[in-house]
Parts: structure tokens; C-alpha cells; sequence
């Protein structure tokens, strides 16, 4: 009964490890990156990763499963540049936050 157990867990976690988002909503967050200096924001831990690591990027927050993202949580982080209409692709998004940072230029249209 305990190996049975202890299987069971081990499928468990390996399963929940190996969730991903879509490459969309990866490309989404790595256009964000990219178009506002994410070498040079503050904390900027994880990004750029390699696949499958997106939910644990600093300011990325993911539904329960980690298979999309529902917040992006960047304020005061000296995002520069513009919002990429890209993001509009993380089509669970809930929660945007990128308020006092240097960005420049209008809200896309495709975030609507």
C-alpha cells in the first residue's frame, strides 16, 4: 500500500512540474521583456527561462493549474519602451499592474 502511495505522488508532482502555458502567452510575455528593457528592470527573476517556468517569473501569476497567466505584476519595476499589442495573446489575464514605470506610447487596443 505505501508504494502504491507513494507512486500516486510521485505522478502527482511530476504532472504539476511539468504544466506549461501556451507558447502564445510565453511569446506574449517574452515580447513584454524584450520591448520594455527587461535587462534592466528591477527583479526581474526567471525571465527569459527556459519553457515551462513562466509561472514562477517574478511579477507572472497563474491560474491554479499553471497553464495560463491570469497577472502580470510589474509596477515600479523601471519597465521603459511600450506595452507590445502582443499581450493582448494571455487571454486570461485578469490583472494588469504596470503603473509607475517609464513607459511610453497608448494602451494597445488588442488588451481591450
Amino acid at each position: 500500500m505505501p508504494r502504491i502511495l507513494l507512486t500516486a505522488l510521485l505522478w502527482f508532482f511530476t504532472g504539476m512540474a511539468s504544466a506549461a502555458i501556451p507558447q502564445q502567452e510565453r511569446d506574449a510575455l517574452l515580447q513584454l521583456y524584450n520591448d520594455t528593457n527587461g535587462p534592466g528592470w528591477l527583479y526581474n527573476n526567471g525571465w527569459n527561462g527556459s519553457p515551462g517556468t513562466e509561472c514562477s517569473w517574478f511579477g507572472v501569476t497563474c491560474n491554479l493549474e499553471d497553464d495560463t497567466v491570469v497577472g502580470l505584476y510589474l509596477s515600479d519595476k523601471q519597465l521603459s519602451g511600450s506595452i507590445p499589442p502582443k499581450l493582448g495573446q494571455l487571454t486570461s489575464l485578469r490583472s494588469l499592474y504596470l503603473d509607475r514605470n517609464q513607459l511610453t506610447g497608448s494602451i494597445p487596443p488588442e488588451l481591450g
